[in-house]
């Protein structure tokens, strides 16, 4: 590799700033950050630079075999066996996880798993084969495994925006599998503003969330899983201002998230997201893999109706098997759910 491009995934260290983070981010990075080498980075899926983005390192093998049969019984809702999606996996083990299976050449993980049934969702409501010249964006891309998925499937300009801690992981696992695609990093753009000759010049775009968008992306299709449930209210609602704005007519918009979570210090619910109304609802249902999970698929339209909203409001009906009273503060339940823990932990002792 480069030293230019270790300079580049080192420099985003600048950009590290707490007002980005939500509590959830906050107490899963920590410091790790803070005085890292380009070692560690190599090393990013052993050593805990990548906990809450992927948590293979912290299961072990009959964890693993368990979910790889959960995972085969999934893939027959696509008509596909496992020799057909074998192909996703990677076949260089970048970041060096401990914890995988070996087969027909491929590493087979735990975040590989979650990864391809999200992209045959993405597949089959999102994009066609025949697609050419994409425009994607990824909010919060992980260590950018589905990136790659989808990078060696469709001819995309791709774009990520993310907490500086993960680009730098985005950065390093890209660069390996990627070598021939020009990246933009954050160092690459004066002023952290994209404009259309750096849309124009680069393949992969690693964007902060401080970056300054000055021209429309044209986007053919927004992924977001996992991520908006982990953010604060205010972020989602900045997020969701850039894909009103940069979504094309009958772009997609892919939406995977918890229908509540409290780990970002407020109460996210799926819900309360911020949607325009000019929307409509391509796919709704409880995500395939995760129950307290919803994937929520919708493509732009250029009139208003009311779909979204009365899908919201099922959305509502369905989550109240997975949130507490509003009454009840964060804080409050928190001290009851370490109790449960401790009392559950004891009982096990005997």
């Amino acid at each position: 590799m480069e030293s230019k491009d270790i300079d580049k995934i080192l420099s985003n260290k600048k950009l590290i700033d707490k007002k980005f983070k939500s509590e959830h981010w906050d107490k899963y990075i920590g410091k790790k950050f803070d005085n890292l080498s380009f070692e560690e980075i190599t090393k990013f899926r052993q050593n805990g630079l990548s906990d809450g983005l992927d948590n293979s390192r912290l299961i072990n093998l009959d964890f693993l075999n368990k979910k790889i049969l959960d995972f085969k019984n999934t893939l027959e809702l696509f008509n596909l066996d496992f020799d057909k999606v074998n192909h996703f996996f990677m076949e260089k083990n970048i970041g060096e996880n401990k914890i995988f299976i070996n087969y027909k050449d491929k590493y087979i993980d735990l975040v590989q798993l979650d990864h391809i049934i999200l992209y045959l969702l993405i597949q089959k409501y999102c994009l066609k084969k025949e697609d050419k010249n994409l425009n994607i964006l990824e909010i919060g891309a992980g260590f950018g495994n589905l990136a790659r998925m989808i990078l060696n499937e469709y001819n995309a300009k791709y774009f990520i925006i993310d907490l500086p801690e993960q680009l730098i992981l985005q950065g390093y696992y890209l660069t390996q599998f990627f070598p021939n695609k020009k990246i933009c990093f954050a160092e690459d753009l004066p002023n952290l503003c994209l404009e259309e000759e750096h849309v124009k010049k680069y393949d992969i775009f690693l964007l902060p969330p401080s970056i300054k968008i000055q021209t429309n992306l044209k986007l053919n299709c927004v992924i977001n899983s996992a991520s908006f449930m982990e953010m604060r209210k205010k972020d989602i609602k900045e997020y969701f201002k850039i894909i009103e704005k940069n979504l094309k007519s009958e772009g997609f918009f892919f939406n995977n998230n918890r229908y509540f979570k409290d780990t970002s210090g407020e109460k996210i619910r799926l819900y309360e997201y911020p949607y325009d109304k000019k929307c409509k609802v391509i796919y709704s249902n409880q995500y395939l893999f995760f129950y307290r999970l919803h994937t929520l698929i919708t493509k732009k339209i250029d009139v208003e109706t009311n779909e979204i909203v009365e899908e919201l409001s099922k959305i509502k009906k369905l989550a109240k098997n997975h949130e507490y009273p509003n009454f009840i503060p964060i804080k409050l339940m928190r001290i009851y759910q370490l109790i449960k823990k401790y009392l559950k932990l004891k009982d096990n002792d005997h």
